[in-house]
């Protein structure tokens, strides 16, 4: 007897089977000029009687069956519909989409090609089913430790995903997408299919080939993809990934945030960041949090420290994203949306700044979603206290109590200067944004209190106060005149156009929701300057917001001055000459180097293939664009121009630059003559950087003579690490044998040394 699951099983392959005959039967039929929605229909049908009739032993339904499976509930949904539509529902041949086709057909254009102009509903679908394809069949196949497809067995949290999905399509009137999800559970949930996983229900291989198709078939029709779309496709990859493969952790910073990210990833300290056994709280830990995480989704695709940096991508791509709304809800419009990107990529501060992996990168996106919650409070939108809420929370689990104090006072500035700040409906969002914050930022820190008081207070005061007023030595101090020469030159060019941008609008900007942001990026330079500790890095971040402003002075000019400064072909010629000349200047440098001082790590002949091809394909491309016609605006060339020059400079220098500041060979050395079975090894001068990247090349974590001096001393071997400041009588192996010294290439600021009792 059949069972009920074979039934639902043949009916998909029967659709399957039908969907191809439509559309063929029909196309014939159009090309005849005729119509004949019977002739389909019944050729449909003809095509799965004879399928299902049983010439061998297995009708060749069955067969079908067998080679691809069940179908999701997607597919069925969707092939439902394309052949209903094939056969006249859905108002595929109402008289508007017959006028529609014959005007395309009258055009020259393909017939049908109005079925890829994809409404809002059937993005979302598309881009759901991308997005679950892309976790569920590459983590499957073990490329990480995570195994979704185990989600699919009744878990709670998967459910409730899918709810938030669906609850979110049908509030946005996406009914469509919405009912895919909700027929997909259902199904699930009464044993439509064979299968007990939710995830066969969801997706299939062809669904999400047809997906993937029809996305990028539909970005490409809507960006009429040329030259240019490829151009400025590649300027987006030269500037996202070179500098963030094929290279060690550098020192200083990102070698020990990596040695913290690589502990939670070994030893699971998520709670208490580690760095080679020992608690560092130096920083929250929502940076680390992200790169552990990228480290073992796609850990065996890259290389651990490779695999973390790509949590530097997620948080620009989210800064550049909040920020681009951000534009568009202060009045920039769409062209306003596209400025405040480009201007955001096109300062080179910031184009360095990402590529470490620190801490720190986490306050792009929290300094972004920061400035949108601050124009939407002075739009009055129900979601500025919310917004305000959360870009603190990012910033405050990034980096401490910086960013919260900058927004704080911003606010408090826009209650003293805008009336509209101070009403009720102000009151309220300020009341939201203050539980968000106590409700998402404390949650670490009081778990931190309850576990240890000691470390809290450590990160608490020691590492926020205490580098604020001097009442300790950690940081380098405040050189406020090296500060602000640095400041000036890492803000260009965002902050000429903010003086343009305050001369334009003069005291009017009291009443431009772009005040807020204003307040924002000015009040956390202030901050830096007043500090006890800081450096030019830590200000990077206020470009988010200033970005904004400069934004509105470069879409909001007269026409005279568009013509002749921002679409002017002397401008663009300037750059084009400009990068001509420094792309000549760096291949010349390269040559000198490796003739002149080959030995140097300027000079090594070694080249970094990937960003040279990928460079060498840029150049092509735009060239092959300028030759199609395509004339950039000026600050979309010199994007393109900073990115080419960068891509270029890396794929020469990185290799050399490796070797210098990484710790691999080093220590690679350094560990043919220890020996982890001794019982323990000790270590005297060793930093942070030095400590978390001998843990991660070697696995040894050392007692420190610094924090346990009689631990430290009972261990047979012990390694120095002596600098050129540090007091010498207290290295060189004293009263015990060397067995080992070296450092890294062209390091004469530290020595390496392996002693032995």
């Amino acid at each position: 007897m059949m069972r009920l699951t074979d039934l639902t099983g043949l009916a998909g392959m029967a659709l399957l089977l039908a969907a191809p005959v439509v559309a063929l039967v029909d196309w014939l039929l159009r090309r005849a000029n005729r119509r004949g929605v019977e002739w389909v229909a019944l050729s449909a049908l003809g095509v799965i009687v004879i399928c299902s009739l049983p010439i061998t032993h297995i009708a060749p339904i069955a067969y079908l069956r067998a080679i691809t499976g069940d179908l999701s509930i997607p597919t069925v949904l969707l092939l439902g519909r394309f052949v209903l539509r094939r056969l006249g529902y859905f108002g595929l041949y109402s008289s508007a989409s017959d006028q529609a086709r014959r005007e395309h057909q009258a055009s020259g254009e393909a017939a049908g090609g109005a079925k890829y102009r994809l409404s809002a509903d059937d993005w979302f679908l598309r881009v759901l089913i991308v997005c679950g394809a892309g976790v569920l069949y590459p983590l499957t196949l073990k490329i990480s430790a995570w195994d979704p497809y185990r989600w699919g067995f009744s878990n709670p949290w998967f459910l409730g995903v899918l709810l938030v999905l669906a609850l979110a399509a049908w509030h946005r009137q996406w009914r469509w997408s919405a009912s895919c999800i909700a027929l997909a559970v259902l199904a699930h949930a009464s044993g439509w299919n064979e299968s007990t996983n939710l995830w066969t229900y969801l997706l299939d291989p062809m669904v999400a080939v047809y997906a993937c198709f029809s996305l990028v078939w539909g970005l490409l029709r809507a960006a009429k993809f040329g030259w240019h779309s490829l151009a400025l496709l590649l300027t987006a990859i030269a500037w996202l990934l070179p500098g963030l493969l094929q290279r060690e952790p550098w020192k200083a910073d990102e070698a020990y945030s990596f040695g913290v990210v690589y502990s939670m990833i070994e030893e699971g300290h998520w709670l208490v960041p580690t760095l080679a056994g020992e608690p560092f709280v130096e920083k929250p830990p929502l940076m680390f949090w992200l790169a552990a995480l990228c480290a073992k989704a796609i850990g065996a695709l890259l290389s651990p420290h490779e695999a973390a940096r790509m949590a530097i991508v997620i948080a620009v791509l989210l800064c550049a994203g909040v920020l681009a709304i951000a534009a568009k809800r202060a009045g920039l419009g769409r062209r306003g949306m596209i400025t405040v990107v480009l201007l955001l990529a096109g300062a080179p501060s910031l184009l360095l700044f990402s590529r470490y992996l620190t801490a720190d990168i986490g306050l792009l996106p929290g300094a972004a979603l920061a400035s949108l919650g601050l124009v939407a409070l002075l739009r009055a939108d129900r979601d500025a206290g919310f917004l305000l809420g959360l870009g603190a929370v990012v910033g405050l689990m990034s980096k401490g109590l910086l960013l919260p104090a900058a927004l704080a006072m911003a606010v408090l500035m826009l209650i003293l200067l805008v009336p509209m700040a101070r009403e009720r409906a102000a009151r309220v969002q300020y009341g939201v944004a203050t539980l968000v914050f106590l409700l998402g930022g404390f949650a670490w820190p009081l778990a931190l209190y309850l576990h240890s008081p000691a470390l809290f207070e450590t990160w608490f005061w020691d590492n926020n106060f205490g580098r604020f007023i001097g009442d300790n030595r950690l940081g380098p101090p405040n050189n406020r005149l090296a500060l602000l020469g640095a400041l000036a030159a890492s803000f260009l060019p965002v902050w000429p156009l903010v003086l343009v941008a305050l001369y334009r609008k003069g005291i009017a900007i009291r009443l431009n929701p772009l005040l807020g942001p204003l307040l924002f990026g000015t009040l956390w330079v202030l901050i830096l300057l007043f500090s006890h500790s800081a450096r030019s890095a830590y200000a990077v971040p206020a470009l988010v917001p200033l970005t904004l402003l400069a934004a509105a002075a470069l879409d909001a000019p007269g026409e005279a001055i568009r013509r002749r400064l921002l679409e002017a072909n002397w401008l663009r010629g300037l750059i084009v000459a400009v990068t001509v000349a420094v792309l000549l200047l760096v291949i010349v440098a390269k040559i000198y180097f490796v003739h002149h001082q080959p030995a140097s790590s300027l000079g090594s002949s070694v080249l970094w293939m990937p960003g040279l091809l990928l460079a060498g394909l840029t150049l092509l491309v735009w060239l092959l664009a300028f030759k199609a016609g395509y004339r950039p605006r000026v600050l979309t060339l010199w994007v393109g121009a900073l990115s080419l020059v960068f891509t270029l400079a890396i794929g020469l220098f990185l290799p050399g630059a490796d070797q210098k500041t990484g710790f691999r060979n080093v220590f690679g050395l350094m560990s043919r003559h220890l020996n982890p079975h001794a019982g323990c090894i000790a270590s005297r001068g060793l930093g942070e950087s030095e400590r978390g990247m001998l843990h991660y090349y070697t696995g040894i974590q050392t007692l420190r003579f610094e924090v346990n001096a009689e631990l430290a001393a009972a261990c047979p071997q012990w390694i120095e690490q002596q600098r050129i400041i540090d007091d010498a009588s207290r290295y060189g192996c004293v009263a015990a044998t060397q067995l080992w010294a070296g450092g890294r290439p062209e390091n004469t600021f530290d020595t390496f040394r392996v002693c032995r009792r």
